[in-house]
């Protein structure tokens, strides 16, 4: 069950995305009790879910293929990939993408909107500087995708894009300022760029540190 490899996996996901990511494990076993002894002694921290009469697969009809049975979910349940990120490093990255918000999915599962880089540190800034950077993002579904709003963490950080609107194949520049007239020391600022074809949003983060 590679029990200690789900423990570094999940665990990973908690330093790239203030929310919650709730983790549930599902085992279809008629020997519960071998099982509840076996997460006790791998140290498995995390939701599981003995089912001993199959429930679940009976009413999902999950695929047969190992590789196909783990499934990454949206606020909404709709399922926005699939694949064992535990056997497979690049299903992992697909999903710390996805999470973190550096790529967003269509509900079939496919990329919608990448990000070149989601997060940037620019370093020391002295207090009442600005400093300003771009974010581009591209459009790689077949749909043209609208830019409903951004929400920034803070006024100190403003955001803005000239055309909301992304054809298939084209990109946006989303344009971020920060400017700290008051407060010295490490700052995290992020932008949360919310659409209106998807559920999640592209979240933009910049650190750094403010000095006098």
């Amino acid at each position: 069950m590679k029990l200690h490899l789900w423990n570094e996996f999940l665990g990973s996901l908690d330093s790239i995305t203030e929310s919650d990511v709730v983790a549930l494990m599902v085992i279809h076993t008629s020997d519960s009790r071998g099982i509840r002894y076996q997460l006790k002694i791998d140290g498995y921290e995390y939701p599981s879910y003995i089912d001993s009469t199959d429930i679940i697969n009976k009413h999902n009809a999950f695929p047969s293929e190992l590789m196909l049975q783990t499934f990454l979910l949206d606020s909404s349940h709709h399922v926005i990939a699939v694949g064992n990120p535990v056997y497979n490093n690049r299903i992992a990255n697909l999903y710390r993408d996805i999470i973190s918000g550096g790529k967003i999915v269509t509900q079939a599962g496919s990329i919608g909107i990448m990000v070149n880089v989601r997060s940037l540190d620019i370093g020391d800034i002295h207090l009442g500087e600005t400093a300003n950077h771009n974010f581009v993002l591209k459009n790689v579904s077949g749909d043209t995708v609208n830019i409903r709003k951004m929400i920034s963490s803070c006024d100190c950080t403003v955001a803005e894009v000239e055309n909301t609107l992304i054809v298939p194949g084209d990109s946006a520049t989303i344009y971020v300022s920060f400017k700290e007239d008051s407060i010295t020391g490490r700052f995290n600022r992020t932008v949360h760029v919310f659409y209106d074809q998807f559920t999640n949003p592209t979240k933009l983060e910049i650190t750094g540190n403010v000095i006098k």
